[in-house]
């Protein structure tokens, strides 16, 4: 594997801790009923891809910092789930709205390698659809599309720490 893709796949894995960590933190905080549900059946699907990202990663590849991962996923998820579905819905549209667009750069890469890593791609592929089928499914569940400056600031906040860890994932 090369050094890019173990890059990648790094930054995927610590995407992932932190997607499981985010519906952890929503479900120790949301008290309504339908966030929960949609949290629980959420996290199901990211510990899947966790495990997925685990078979295709050495350990020794994985990041060091997989306690921050864990700590801003679970902040992330609490501050959401405690302000509401609405902040529940917003920011799990904005994450994986990030994350489509982190697993496209990869599949354009990968789709160039010919098919020396094809089981990494059909991978990628399969967790890009389901975050695409998460952030539909935030989307349909949102009440209204009007934002506040607070709500507003977060999703700034989400879109930018994201960018943050990718780039800190794959160097540490």
């Amino acid at each position: 594997m090369n050094n890019k893709l173990i890059k990648y796949l790094r930054s995927d894995h610590a995407g992932e801790i932190g997607a499981v960590y985010i519906y952890i933190g929503i479900l120790k905080t949301s008290s309504c009923p339908k966030v929960i549900e949609f949290a629980k059946k959420h996290l199901l699907t990211e510990k899947k891809h966790l495990k997925e990202i685990e078979r295709l990663l050495p350990s020794k590849d994985r990041s060091k910092l997989l306690f921050i991962w864990k700590l801003s996923g679970l902040v992330l998820g609490a501050v959401c789930g405690r302000i509401g579905p609405k902040w529940v819905y917003h920011s799990i549209e904005k994450v994986e709205t990030f994350v489509e667009a982190h697993y496209q750069e990869q599949i354009d890469y990968l789709s160039k390698e010919e098919q020396s890593y094809l089981e990494v791609l059909t991978t990628i592929k399969k967790c890009q659809a389901d975050e695409i089928d998460h952030k539909t499914e935030a989307s349909e569940l949102q009440q209204s599309n009007e934002k506040t400056f607070s709500l507003n600031c977060w999703l700034w906040l989400i879109n930018w720490g994201s960018k943050q860890a990718v780039e800190m994932a794959k160097i540490f």
